[in-house]
């Protein structure tokens, strides 16, 4: 008998309460919704990835910072006459932007940070060109190769 007055005393306290209750949030760097009368989107930046679906056309990630991938080249233009490399990458100090092909003249290039500040603007003169990144910060830039003020190619370079 007194075995079950303890064991009612411990478990009528513990009916009574009640775990935290957290409501889901995420702090996130960046992120949109998009929705219509059928659909809707949401994405963010900085969660892991959850779940991948696909079918021969589409893959859908849901989640990101999908640490298996890195995509250094951000737009290539069907330009079948260029070939365009950027390396090391990531890199400490320098980075060599190769160029072959049969149209190599009126390139330049422009080196610019996340928030598309401009941070170098050079004229491309031969086939090899190297780009000093001692003087920036670490970080990510992008690289991009511009024929008479059309983009051409560009890269996202990470210095570390």
């Amino acid at each position: 008998m007194k075995r079950i007055l303890i064991l009612i005393h411990l478990l009528v306290p513990m009916s009574f309460g009640y775990g935290q209750s957290i409501s889901l949030q995420l702090l996130s760097t960046g992120g949109e919704l998009f929705s219509n009368s059928n659909y809707q989107l949401e994405w963010s930046v900085g969660e892991l990835c959850t779940e991948t679906y696909s079918n021969q056309q589409i893959i859908l990630s849901e989640g990101f910072n999908q640490g298996k991938f890195s995509i250094t080249s951000i737009y290539n233009a069907n330009t079948s006459d260029l070939e365009i490399k950027a390396f090391p990458n990531p890199t400490n100090d320098l980075i060599q932007l190769t160029i072959s092909g049969y149209q190599t003249e009126n390139l330049e290039y422009q080196v610019s940070n996340l928030t598309g500040m401009l941070t170098e603007k050079t004229k491309i003169t031969s086939t090899k060109s190297i780009i000093s990144f001692n003087s920036y910060l670490y970080g990510t830039y992008i690289i991009s190769i511009t024929r008479d003020n059309i983009l051409i190619h560009s890269f996202k370079v990470i210095k570390k």
